[in-house]
């Protein structure tokens, strides 16, 4: 997408001055967009983090996530207008622009420097509230007309937050921090300071190791703007140890994905190839491809972001995709199980 159908996406949202020309922007009407807003229709769920621990997914119903998506495309223009130095994240990008945003463009901004700090927002999107969208949508820069920046928040806000989940959150938590990314950034060009923020992950370097009155300073920025730190996230990394910003690893000024990640993704398609060989066996003549979207989009999706920081001819991505595909062609000759090979008790 050029940079012009970027600025037009962003005008036609900032040119809405009713309701009713938000549900045709939105390709909806008064009575669904308000019964949707009245009792939205959310799947909530939990699933596992790598410590243990558990993230609460708010997953929107088919006709919400349709009207979200439109949305969010609409919402991620804006922000890109009026976007900030230091967010890195879920930001629209013109096709004719240098710049890249972005996980790598995240550690690109840091690469240099010897010292830096790695801290994570708690509970991010649930502590973004309905108050501080519509305040952040309706005032400059943004501008959004006021009964339009109310019907946003309606549909995009759920039991009073930002939902995990919502296609609309991403976006509107980059307009909601613009004044907490203004206020950090002024700080930090006067400590000489680098800071970028990638969603609710942000990290701060330097060439002079980073004082503890420059943190409690950035910590009661971030205070004062409503959002707590999740301190056990907090890392600190000196001159000449391999840093992570963000899933990506930065040594010597060499970017880099981990080998724990590919380590992981090789695991994945070897529990892919056995799944396939399994099915194969059971059902030689069935169909795999609806089972398996979901375990290649996640295999897909990591590929994607090996590419992105390595690039196509990457030795370790070209030898996973090689992986991917043996273990999507099981052998013609592969023998079909018979069923008194599958394992059973009498009771």
């Amino acid at each position: 997408m050029k940079r012009k159908a970027i600025v037009k996406l962003a005008q036609q949202l900032q040119s809405l001055d009713n309701s009713q020309s938000l549900f045709h922007l939105l390709q909806t009407n008064e009575q669904q967009f308000n019964l949707l807003c009245i009792n939205p229709p959310y799947n909530v769920f939990q699933v596992p983090k790598r410590n243990g621990e558990f993230r609460t997914i708010e997953d929107p119903g088919d006709v919400l996530q349709k009207i979200q998506a439109v949305l969010k495309k609409h919402l991620q223009a804006l922000y890109s207008c009026y976007q900030t130095p230091a967010a890195f994240g879920y930001i629209s990008r013109a096709d004719d622009e240098q710049e890249v945003r972005g996980i790598y463009g995240n550690a690109m901004q840091h690469k240099n420097n010897d010292y830096l700090v790695n801290i994570d927002l708690e509970d991010f999107f649930h502590f973004i509230r309905w108050q501080l969208v519509y305040d952040s949508l309706s005032r400059p820069p943004f501008k959004i007309h006021e009964s339009v920046a109310r019907q946003i928040c309606n549909i995009s806000i759920f039991e009073g937050r930002l939902p995990m989940g919502a296609p609309t959150s991403p976006a509107l938590s980059n307009i909601a921090a613009f004044t907490l990314d203004q206020e950090i950034l002024n700080y930090c060009r006067q400590e000489n300071l680098t800071y970028t923020r990638y969603v609710d992950d942000m990290s701060f370097s330097a060439m002079a190791l980073i004082a503890e009155r420059q943190f409690q300073q950035i910590s009661s920025i971030i205070v004062s703007h409503g959002y707590e730190l999740n301190m056990k996230k907090y890392k600190q990394f000196g001159p000449g140890e391999t840093k992570k910003i963000t899933g990506l690893e930065v040594k010597d000024t060499i970017i880099r994905v981990p080998d724990d990640f590919i380590n992981e993704v090789k695991a994945e398609i070897e529990n892919l190839k056995a799944w396939v060989l399994m099915q194969t066996r059971i059902r030689p003549s069935g169909s795999l491809e609806a089972q398996l979207i979901k375990p290649l989009q996640k295999i897909r999706g990591a590929l994607n972001f090996i590419e992105s920081v390595h690039g196509a001819n990457h030795d370790a991505l070209l030898a996973l995709e090689q992986k991917l595909e043996q273990a999507m062609q099981p052998p013609a000759d592969y023998e079909s199980m018979n069923w008194l090979e599958i394992g059973y008790e009498i009771f």
